[in-house]
């Protein structure tokens, strides 16, 4: 709260202030205005219209247009009145310089001789070098010619070595007051809004003096160059041109006045700040470099970080504590890493760090993790079946959304966005697991046959649709459910298939009328694992290891157990008995 509070305090001291006057009663203002200055009866009614309307900056043709509707003036009594609210340091009219001509802009009204009113005067005072090259830049004379006395005037200071593009830039709206020394014995005032007409004065005051022919031929010939370079150093605005010749030209000075003594003294003040800006801007410019290229360094460590740690992808709070060293600049480096790494809109195919799941993975390590959740989820996901098939199998539950039908691929779907949503995410983004695939086989050097091999494994065959997650995660329903059924009690077994219940779970549970046992394999085993089984152990990736599912392994089947006529006998009594014990 305390640092909007503050941010609100900067603003309002930014923006020009109403003037006590303003707020007076009539009668009141007619007194102000006889201590500041002899106002006539006219310049007093514009006075009193211009505080009806104030604004911080009134646009003088907007004011005017508006007043003429209701009370017409004579615009010359306004121009006279700003003129003696000028000498009072308590108004001013401001002027632009638009397209070769300079005319009215704006009425400021002020409290006498506050900074306001010093930096509007200031930055009108630079508008006239626009208009006049051969003026000096903006200094203690210009206040006396209008008699204003500069007591209250307390500017920053300056060096001429802080000016480039970025403190420009970044001072615009501050409304700072600045006196910029050039050496011992030239100085002169700026604005943070005159800063940027500075630099434009400057090259105008230069370029006025290459008129003459003579003029180039001479700063040519200093520089060892023609005078075709020289014009065109002068149309192109080109840092490092413009350093040499502003340099040569001040260690020439001597030789320059020898051959033309009518340059004024703004001249070579404005050689001497466009060297210095030329010269700032440059170091500027290689500070910038040099602080990119340390946090390209940074930026590279942290997806290093995040590259070694091949099977443990970073949640939102591990990424975070990743720039925590960094301190205050700790949220300009994360947004760069961003823009580097995670949200690359320049770069195809995976970026370096990719953002799913809301986990944030290295690209290298992206179907590493895949594979890896994969095997575990698929465990998981064979053992729920197993055991809610168990409880709908002992207690015929009714709530189970498997005996619903057969919506074994939604009820996948919910359980993956819940407990794996780095696999939901990635099913979801399908582009992004081939992406995936592909980035990994191009890092091993895999044939296009071996890469379509292991895209197939999860899409269909010339399609970019996925196949279902049985098939994804190995999970044979068929198989599942015999699992389960087998692991029931005897008694409970023969009760389902005596009830005629066994076939319709089959149907329920695996969508098929009944099933279809497989013939006995070569080592005399048979298995009832159907086409849904899909072998987790591809050859292409046993450079590094991946959790093994515990289901994976064809388990031997338990052979099943012949009962006797006794045996069948005893199981219908036991039954009879419990009936008559619930009656």
């Amino acid at each position: 709260m305390d640092e909007e509070q503050i941010d609100l305090e900067l603003i309002n001291n930014n923006k020009n202030t109403i003037p006590v006057y303003v707020n007076m009663e009539r009668k009141d203002r007619e007194a102000y205005l006889s201590q500041i200055g002899n106002f006539s009866t006219e310049e007093r009614e514009i006075f009193n219209l211009l505080c009806d309307n104030w604004e911080d900056e009134i646009g003088y043709a907007k004011f005017v247009t508006k007043i003429n509707k209701k009370h017409p003036i004579d615009e010359k009594f306004l121009h006279s009145l700003m003129k003696k609210l000028r000498s009072s340091g308590s108004g001013i009219l401001l002027t632009k310089y638009v397209r070769g001509e300079r005319g009215v802009d704006k009425l400021i009204l002020t409290d006498i001789k506050n900074r306001f009113f010093f930096f509007y005067f200031i930055n009108n005072e630079y508008q006239k070098n626009y208009e006049d090259v051969s003026r000096d830049f903006v200094n203690d004379s210009n206040f006396e010619k209008y008699e204003i006395n500069t007591s209250d005037l307390s500017p920053l200071i300056l060096k001429i070595s802080e000016i480039n593009k970025t403190f420009i830039k970044n001072e615009v709206g501050s409304k700072n007051i600045y006196i910029i020394k050039l050496d011992e014995n030239n100085s002169f005032y700026a604005t943070s809004e005159s800063l940027q007409d500075l630099i434009k004065i400057s090259i105008r005051k230069i370029k006025f003096y290459f008129k003459s022919d003579n003029f180039i031929a001479l700063i040519a010939k200093i520089m060892n160059s023609s005078i075709s370079k020289v014009r065109t150093i002068l149309d192109h605005f080109e840092i490092n041109d413009w350093k040499v010749l502003s340099t040569e030209i001040l260690k020439n000075k001597k030789i320059i006045n020898g051959k033309f003594k009518n340059i004024s003294i703004s001249f070579y003040k404005s050689v001497l700040i466009l060297q210095k800006y030329c010269v700032n801007e440059l170091e500027q410019k290689d500070k910038e470099l040099e602080d990119e290229k340390k946090l390209k360094e940074k930026l590279k460590l942290i997806s290093n970080t995040i590259r070694e740690k091949e099977f443990t992808p970073y949640s939102q709070e591990s990424f975070n504590s990743l720039f925590e060293e960094f301190g205050k600049d700790a949220i300009d480096i994360k947004s760069k890493f961003y823009e580097f790494y995670v949200d690359n809109k320049s770069k195809t195919g995976l970026t370096e760090i990719v953002f799913v799941g809301q986990y944030y993975i290295h690209q290298d390590n992206l179907y590493k993790v895949f594979l890896d959740k994969l095997a575990l989820v698929s465990t998981e996901f064979s053992e729920f079946l197993i055991n809610e098939y168990r409880r709908c199998l002992f207690s015929n539950s009714a709530d189970s959304s498997l005996l619903e039908g057969f919506p074994l691929e939604s009820t996948l779907e919910v359980k993956l966005k819940d407990e794996s949503p780095i696999l939901y995410d990635l099913f979801k983004r399908k582009s992004l697991l081939a992406e995936a695939i592909i980035h990994f086989c191009k890092k091993r050097n895999h044939s296009q046959g071996k890469m379509h091999s292991m895209l197939s494994t999860y899409f269909n065959e010339g399609s970019n649709d996925l196949k279902s997650y049985c098939l994804i995660f190995n999970i044979d329903p068929i198989y599942l459910f015999e699992k389960a059924y087998n692991s029931l009690s005897g008694f409970r077994r023969f009760f389902i298939l005596i009830t005629g219940q066994y076939s319709k779970y089959v149907e329920r549970f695996t969508g098929r009328k009944k099933i279809k046992k497989n013939k006995p394999n070569k080592s005399g085993n048979s298995s009832s694992r159907s086409t849904y089984a899909r072998n987790f152990s591809d050859p292409y990736i046993m450079d590094y290891p991946i959790r093994k599912s515990s289901l994976i392994k064809d388990e031997q089947p338990k052979k099943k157990k012949l009962y006797n006529k006794d045996e069948i006998d005893n199981a219908w009594n036991s039954l009879g008995n419990e009936i008559i014990k619930k009656k």
